[in-house]
């Protein structure tokens, strides 16, 4: 079951910034693009507000592909 409380990270192989964009007016916490950088999303992950939770959107506010 999904929490609708936790701060959401976004995973994609995508460095478009479209999807910067889309992700950011959906409330994610973060963006984290291929290839992966452990240290990075470990400090990603250690910077986040367990409690501080994410304006809610409608996923129709992705662009088009």
């Amino acid at each position: 079951m999904l929490c609708p409380h936790a701060p959401l990270v976004v995973f994609t192989a995508s460095d478009a910034a479209t999807s910067a964009e889309a992700t950011e007016r959906l409330g994610a916490a973060g963006l984290v693009t291929k290839p992966f950088d452990v240290d990075s999303i470990l400090a990603l992950v250690d910077g986040l507000d367990p409690h501080a939770a994410p304006a809610p959107q409608k996923l129709s506010a992705l662009p088009s592909p």
